[in-house]
Protein backbone atom coordinates (compact mmCIF):
# COMPACT_ATOMS: atom_id res chain seq x y z
CA UNK A 1 0.00 0.00 0.00
CA UNK A 2 1.24 3.60 -1.09
CA UNK A 3 2.73 4.83 2.46
CA UNK A 4 0.47 8.45 2.03
CA UNK A 5 -2.32 6.68 1.49
CA UNK A 6 -2.22 4.49 4.39
CA UNK A 7 -1.02 7.58 6.64
CA UNK A 8 -4.03 9.64 5.10
CA UNK A 9 -6.46 6.43 6.22
CA UNK A 10 -4.65 6.21 9.47
CA UNK A 11 -5.28 9.56 9.93
CA UNK A 12 -8.76 9.46 9.03
CA UNK A 13 -9.21 6.69 11.49
CA UNK A 14 -7.75 8.70 14.45
CA UNK A 15 -9.77 11.33 13.77
CA UNK A 16 -13.02 9.34 13.74
CA UNK A 17 -12.01 7.87 17.14
CA UNK A 18 -11.54 11.20 18.36
CA UNK A 19 -14.36 13.04 17.42
CA UNK A 20 -16.76 9.35 18.94
CA UNK A 21 -14.60 9.91 22.45
CA UNK A 22 -15.41 13.82 21.97
CA UNK A 23 -18.95 12.50 21.63
CA UNK A 24 -18.75 10.76 24.61
CA UNK A 25 -17.27 13.70 26.54
CA UNK A 26 -14.41 11.96 27.27
CA UNK A 27 -12.86 14.90 26.46
CA UNK A 28 -15.02 17.65 28.94
CA UNK A 29 -14.41 15.24 31.90
CA UNK A 30 -10.29 14.47 32.29
CA UNK A 31 -10.26 17.92 34.06
CA UNK A 32 -13.65 18.57 35.04
CA UNK A 33 -17.01 17.28 36.10
CA UNK A 34 -18.25 14.90 33.13
CA UNK A 35 -20.36 16.21 31.11
CA UNK A 36 -21.92 16.25 27.50
CA UNK A 37 -23.64 19.48 26.36
CA UNK A 38 -23.97 20.10 29.57
CA UNK A 39 -25.35 17.22 30.97
CA UNK A 40 -23.98 14.75 33.36
CA UNK A 41 -22.44 11.99 32.15
CA UNK A 42 -21.93 8.52 34.86
CA UNK A 43 -18.98 7.31 35.65
CA UNK A 44 -19.98 4.12 34.25
CA UNK A 45 -18.51 2.55 31.35
CA UNK A 46 -20.01 3.93 27.65
CA UNK A 47 -21.13 0.80 26.42
CA UNK A 48 -23.54 0.74 29.41
CA UNK A 49 -24.30 3.92 29.11
CA UNK A 50 -25.29 2.96 25.94
CA UNK A 51 -27.11 0.29 26.14
CA UNK A 52 -29.07 1.99 29.36
CA UNK A 53 -29.72 4.83 26.53
CA UNK A 54 -31.30 2.26 24.57
CA UNK A 55 -34.25 1.88 26.76
CA UNK A 56 -37.21 3.59 28.39
CA UNK A 57 -36.63 3.80 32.00
CA UNK A 58 -39.33 6.56 31.94
CA UNK A 59 -41.78 4.44 34.43
CA UNK A 60 -38.94 2.56 36.47
CA UNK A 61 -37.21 3.90 39.30
CA UNK A 62 -33.47 3.44 40.68
CA UNK A 63 -31.86 2.71 43.87
CA UNK A 64 -28.00 3.87 43.97
CA UNK A 65 -25.37 2.63 46.40
CA UNK A 66 -23.10 5.33 45.56
CA UNK A 67 -24.00 8.31 44.07
CA UNK A 68 -22.25 11.07 41.63
CA UNK A 69 -22.94 12.40 38.61
CA UNK A 70 -24.93 9.24 38.12
CA UNK A 71 -27.75 10.46 40.63
CA UNK A 72 -28.31 13.54 37.94
CA UNK A 73 -28.21 12.19 34.99
CA UNK A 74 -30.78 8.83 36.58
CA UNK A 75 -32.98 11.84 37.70
CA UNK A 76 -33.39 12.91 33.98
CA UNK A 77 -33.93 8.87 32.87
CA UNK A 78 -36.07 7.13 35.69
CA UNK A 79 -39.52 8.11 37.59
CA UNK A 80 -37.47 8.55 41.29
CA UNK A 81 -34.41 7.87 42.39
CA UNK A 82 -33.37 6.93 45.30
CA UNK A 83 -29.48 7.23 46.43
CA UNK A 84 -27.88 6.79 49.81
CA UNK A 85 -24.13 8.23 49.87
CA UNK A 86 -22.14 6.98 52.41
CA UNK A 87 -19.31 9.70 51.97
CA UNK A 88 -20.51 12.79 53.71
CA UNK A 89 -18.10 15.72 51.84
CA UNK A 90 -19.47 14.19 48.92
CA UNK A 91 -23.03 14.34 49.83
CA UNK A 92 -22.85 18.25 51.18
CA UNK A 93 -21.27 19.40 47.87
CA UNK A 94 -24.28 17.03 45.61
CA UNK A 95 -27.17 17.27 47.40
CA UNK A 96 -28.24 20.67 46.26
CA UNK A 97 -27.65 19.70 42.61
CA UNK A 98 -29.99 17.52 42.22
CA UNK A 99 -33.93 17.51 41.40
CA UNK A 100 -36.99 16.72 43.36
CA UNK A 101 -37.21 13.54 41.90
CA UNK A 102 -34.25 12.49 44.08
CA UNK A 103 -34.25 11.23 47.94
CA UNK A 104 -30.76 11.40 48.48
CA UNK A 105 -29.61 10.29 51.99
CA UNK A 106 -26.53 9.92 54.00
CA UNK A 107 -25.79 6.99 55.50
CA UNK A 108 -22.90 5.52 57.64
CA UNK A 109 -20.37 2.72 56.75
CA UNK A 110 -22.08 0.94 59.95
CA UNK A 111 -25.47 1.34 58.52
CA UNK A 112 -24.74 0.33 55.05
CA UNK A 113 -23.40 -2.52 55.56
CA UNK A 114 -25.57 -3.59 58.37
CA UNK A 115 -28.39 -3.17 56.53
CA UNK A 116 -30.19 -0.46 58.67
CA UNK A 117 -31.86 1.32 55.66
CA UNK A 118 -35.22 1.00 54.61
CA UNK A 119 -36.00 0.91 50.31
CA UNK A 120 -39.04 -0.45 48.68
CA UNK A 121 -37.86 -2.59 45.90
CA UNK A 122 -40.58 -4.12 43.31
CA UNK A 123 -40.72 -5.11 39.49
CA UNK A 124 -40.18 -1.49 38.42
CA UNK A 125 -37.69 -1.02 40.48
CA UNK A 126 -32.96 -1.15 39.42
CA UNK A 127 -30.37 -1.34 42.07
CA UNK A 128 -27.04 0.46 41.05
CA UNK A 129 -24.21 -1.03 43.68
CA UNK A 130 -21.08 1.79 43.15
CA UNK A 131 -19.93 2.60 47.51
CA UNK A 132 -16.58 2.81 48.58
CA UNK A 133 -17.60 -0.05 51.00
CA UNK A 134 -17.23 -3.54 50.98
CA UNK A 135 -20.00 -4.57 47.89
CA UNK A 136 -20.53 -8.14 48.52
CA UNK A 137 -21.81 -7.08 51.61
CA UNK A 138 -24.47 -4.75 50.34
CA UNK A 139 -25.02 -7.25 47.29
CA UNK A 140 -25.81 -9.77 49.95
CA UNK A 141 -28.06 -7.73 52.20
CA UNK A 142 -30.12 -6.81 48.99
CA UNK A 143 -30.61 -10.46 47.65
CA UNK A 144 -31.10 -11.64 50.92
CA UNK A 145 -34.87 -9.56 50.86
CA UNK A 146 -35.48 -8.81 47.72
CA UNK A 147 -34.84 -9.80 43.95
CA UNK A 148 -35.15 -6.64 41.63
CA UNK A 149 -35.07 -7.67 38.22
CA UNK A 150 -31.76 -5.36 37.28
CA UNK A 151 -28.84 -5.29 39.38
CA UNK A 152 -25.84 -2.90 38.18
CA UNK A 153 -22.56 -3.48 39.36
CA UNK A 154 -19.87 -0.98 38.19
CA UNK A 155 -16.15 -2.10 38.54
CA UNK A 156 -16.95 -5.55 38.20
CA UNK A 157 -13.88 -6.51 37.26
CA UNK A 158 -13.04 -6.00 41.15
CA UNK A 159 -15.65 -7.49 42.56
CA UNK A 160 -15.51 -11.52 40.58
CA UNK A 161 -17.05 -13.19 43.86
CA UNK A 162 -19.94 -10.37 44.24
CA UNK A 163 -20.56 -11.22 40.16
CA UNK A 164 -20.62 -14.84 41.26
CA UNK A 165 -23.07 -14.51 43.93
CA UNK A 166 -25.70 -12.20 41.63
CA UNK A 167 -25.63 -14.80 39.44
CA UNK A 168 -25.93 -17.64 41.39
CA UNK A 169 -29.11 -15.96 42.56
CA UNK A 170 -30.51 -16.18 39.43
CA UNK A 171 -29.34 -13.60 37.28
CA UNK A 172 -27.43 -13.55 33.40
CA UNK A 173 -24.44 -11.06 33.73
CA UNK A 174 -23.98 -9.08 30.24
CA UNK A 175 -20.28 -7.13 30.78
CA UNK A 176 -19.85 -4.10 29.49
CA UNK A 177 -16.43 -3.59 28.89
CA UNK A 178 -14.86 -0.52 28.06
CA UNK A 179 -13.58 3.17 28.73
CA UNK A 180 -14.99 5.30 31.53
CA UNK A 181 -15.06 9.06 31.82
CA UNK A 182 -11.45 10.47 33.17
CA UNK A 183 -10.45 6.58 32.28
CA UNK A 184 -7.81 5.95 29.67
CA UNK A 185 -7.41 2.21 30.57
CA UNK A 186 -10.48 -0.61 30.36
CA UNK A 187 -13.24 -1.33 32.82
CA UNK A 188 -16.16 -3.34 33.45
CA UNK A 189 -20.02 -2.52 34.06
CA UNK A 190 -22.45 -5.79 34.81
CA UNK A 191 -25.65 -5.30 34.01
CA UNK A 192 -27.04 -8.41 35.90
CA UNK A 193 -30.93 -9.25 34.60
CA UNK A 194 -33.09 -11.96 36.54
CA UNK A 195 -33.17 -14.60 34.69
CA UNK A 196 -37.04 -14.99 32.76
CA UNK A 197 -36.97 -10.80 32.79
CA UNK A 198 -38.18 -9.03 29.68
CA UNK A 199 -36.57 -5.94 29.82
CA UNK A 200 -38.54 -2.58 28.13
CA UNK A 201 -38.74 -3.01 24.19
CA UNK A 202 -36.21 -0.24 22.56
CA UNK A 203 -37.80 2.72 21.31
CA UNK A 204 -37.13 2.46 17.44
CA UNK A 205 -34.98 3.68 16.01
CA UNK A 206 -32.45 3.86 18.83
CA UNK A 207 -30.38 7.44 18.26
CA UNK A 208 -27.00 6.74 20.71
CA UNK A 209 -25.51 9.35 18.68
CA UNK A 210 -22.29 9.94 16.41
CA UNK A 211 -23.53 6.38 14.69
CA UNK A 212 -24.03 6.09 11.03
CA UNK A 213 -28.02 6.40 9.71
CA UNK A 214 -29.63 4.24 7.09
CA UNK A 215 -33.06 5.21 5.77
CA UNK A 216 -35.42 2.50 4.66
CA UNK A 217 -32.41 -0.29 4.58
CA UNK A 218 -33.45 -2.68 1.82
CA UNK A 219 -32.00 -5.12 3.78
CA UNK A 220 -33.91 -4.72 6.90
CA UNK A 221 -37.48 -5.51 4.86
CA UNK A 222 -39.31 -8.23 4.74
Amino acid sequence: MNKKIYVDQYMVFISGVLTWLKSKGIFDSINSIPNKDGEAIPMLTISAIDFLDSYDFSKNSIIEFGSGQSTIYFSKKFLNVVSFENNKDFFDTLKNKLKDNVTYNFISDDDLLKNNYKVNIDDKTIVLVDCAANRNIVIHNILKNNKPNIVILDNSEFFPNSCKYIVSNGYMEIPFWGLRPTEVYNSCTSIFIKNGFVLQEKKYPVEIGYSEEIINNEWDLY
